[in-house]
């Protein structure tokens, strides 16, 4: 019997998933995020065209990684594309969370369509089970003008 809880323990810690070793003792890791950037430069922008940016979000840690909520916060017209976000729904059911494997990644597609010359800002805001780094902030901003 014990031949074999060396073996589960041994896959367990060889798949990189689910738990981590410390000198002998199993233990379990939390998911952990991790984004690309933390600030999104759109650059200067015409009134009434899109600019649009990709954000990859990691999973870092040993655990799944769960997106419970994602929102802009602030002036402007700065948008989320709904592929993931129909993943997560206000309620949040946890059946329904956008989820990320350990060591995965998914992308997502934010973008701007300024309405009339300004300097814009806001913050993308991402609420994940990450117990150390959530929520993560990441800073849009852009400058448009008229093409007149």
């Amino acid at each position: 019997m014990r031949g074999s809880v060396t073996v589960v323990f041994l896959m367990m810690v060889a798949m990189g998933c689910g738990g981590d070793s410390t000198h002998g003792v199993y233990t379990m890791v939390d998911a952990q995020i991790w984004v690309d950037e933390t600030t999104f430069d759109f650059g200067h922008v015409a009134v009434g065209d899109m600019a649009a940016r990709t954000l990859t979000i990691h999973s870092t840690g040993r655990d799944t990684l769960f997106i419970e909520e994602l929102a802009i916060q602030g002036p402007g017209t700065f948008f989320i594309d709904e592929g993931l976000t129909e993943r997560i729904p206000p309620a949040c059911n946890p059946e329904d969370r956008a989820t990320i494997g350990c060591q995965g990644t998914t992308t997502l597609e934010v973008g701007w369509i300024p309405q009339r010359e300004q300097l814009a800002e806001a913050n993308l805001i991402i609420v994940s089970n990450d117990r150390t780094t959530s929520p993560i902030d990441v800073q849009l901003w852009g400058n448009s003008f008229s093409e007149n």
